[in-house]
């Protein structure tokens, strides 16, 4: 009770009615105390929320894709191998494409000269002036998942169910 004149005075609020016949809360004690019970019990659930966000976290995989690095490819796989991860989820991850063999301005230089570009499947929808036709050759490009060699375990995991589902196809 003696930090009742103290939070009073810091408040500038009569927060108690004293009284011969006892002690009662002013309406300025009642609003601030159901106040706080509303803050008390939202900070409850942000943090459940809170939690469950970091139990998120730990069950989705991030994948990055760009213009150039579509994810397709792996979506593709996903759906082969979603069912061995029931409670993950996806969240793709925008890359920063690096002039490295080819970027956009090897597009736009082939849609703009009429030239004939080779590229992989998963480019077929990069530049929207540009039509890919299907070659039937025998020759392969490698094409792979990349992740750390410190990987976690459920990355490790889903790195060998991709492994089966790719040597039986």
């Amino acid at each position: 009770m003696a930090a009742f004149p103290k939070l009073e005075s810091h408040l500038n609020l009569k927060l108690m009615e004293r009284t011969p016949v006892g002690i009662h809360a002013t309406p300025a004690e009642e609003v601030i105390y159901r106040d706080a019970k509303f803050m008390i019990n939202y900070s409850k659930k942000s943090i459940t929320a809170a939690n469950a966000a970091t139990h998120t976290y730990d069950t989705t995989f991030c994948v990055g894709t760009s213009l150039l690095n579509p994810a397709k490819p792996f979506m593709d796989l996903w759906y082969h191998i979603n069912q061995s991860f029931p409670d993950y989820k996806l969240h793709l991850v925008p890359l920063e494409d690096t002039p490295q063999f080819y970027d956009l301005s090897i597009f736009n230089r082939c849609a703009e000269t009429g030239n004939v570009l080779l590229t992989i499947e998963c480019w077929q929808e990069v530049h929207p002036g540009l039509v890919s036709i299907p070659v039937n050759w025998d020759y392969s490009i490698p094409y792979g998942l990349l992740y750390s060699l410190h990987a976690p375990e459920d990355v490790l995991r889903f790195v060998k169910v991709a492994e089966n589902i790719t040597h039986k196809a």
